[in-house]
């Protein structure tokens, strides 16, 4: 028969035991509750805190650099994700995309195609026409990436004509699509098929929702940004296109504190690629 020290540590045992298996069962209970009040934005302390919240993230590409590398430098020293997309076979094309890569920046080739209006409207050097056969395509397309080091993605330049034509565009996504580069189609053209063609290739693509410089003015540009970031709210993730001028510049850094204010997250394209094809 068991002594009385015995029976007593065995009822300490058993009542401590009963309240800690009560306590560990209300936990798991309440876990459920907190998980939906953080769901559904409840203004109470949640159980566990992400490091950050964003209600949207957006994606900056800045096009046409290559001519100069003032210009350029300015926007790579800025401390925020860009996108630096630059046009091939120009002046300071590789140069911009070295340092750009020194920089920490995410490069990508700015590929001029065929605008209505051509010859008039010339989208420069290296330019794919629709009159081009497919061994002069891919010929024009390799030249054109080997211009650009490190380029890891492609937007077009122009090519309000040539991306509304589903056969060029095949062609030229396939061969992209083969480099293992992502594709943002900047929809110069209402009717683009790029996007879609991309699409069907299953390649990493998006297309632009905003071009933020239409008007070369601060206020304008900096409305721009607020529907950008209205959008990215809206639909989570978006792409807005800029380019290399000192108003561009300007608004982009006075805009840069209201990203943070608004929890809009800025990102590389890649990142956000990343994000969209892990949602399908």
């Amino acid at each position: 028969m068991p002594n009385k020290k015995t029976l007593v540590y065995f009822l300490i045992t058993f009542v401590l035991g009963f309240f800690l298996g009560y306590s560990i069962e209300s936990c798991s209970v309440s876990e459920k509750p907190i998980i939906k009040k953080v769901q559904s934005n409840d203004k109470k302390e949640p159980l566990i805190i992400p490091s950050k919240e964003y209600q949207g993230r957006i994606a900056i590409i800045i096009d046409d650099f290559g001519y100069n590398e003032k210009i350029a430098q300015e926007f790579i020293d800025l401390d925020i994700p860009l996108d630096i997309s630059i046009l091939p076979n120009l002046p300071y094309s590789e140069a911009i995309a070295k340092r750009a890569k020194e920089k920490g920046k995410e490069i990508m080739l700015h590929l001029p195609l065929e605008p209505y209006g051509y010859p008039d409207v010339n989208p420069g050097p290296g330019v794919i026409l629709l009159s081009m056969k497919k061994e002069e395509i891919l010929k024009k397309l390799g030249k054109n990436l080997q211009s650009i080091p490190y380029a890891v993605g492609v937007d077009n330049h122009e090519g309000s004509k040539a991306t509304e034509n589903e056969e060029l565009m095949n062609i030229v996504l396939k061969y992209l699509n083969g480099k293992r580069l992502f594709f943002i189609d900047a929809r110069t053209s209402n009717k683009s098929v790029a996007y879609a063609v991309a699409k069907k290739l299953r390649m990493p693509t998006a297309k632009n929702e905003v071009f933020l410089d239409n008007k070369r003015n601060i206020s304008y540009i900096k409305e721009r940004f607020r529907l950008l970031v209205k959008l990215a709210v809206a639909k989570g993730e978006v792409v807005g296109i800029g380019h290399p001028h000192q108003k561009m510049l300007q608004a982009l850094k006075e805009s840069i504190p209201s990203f943070e204010k608004e929890k809009i997250e800025v990102v590389f394209i890649s990142e956000l690629l990343k994000t969209k094809e892990g949602n399908q």
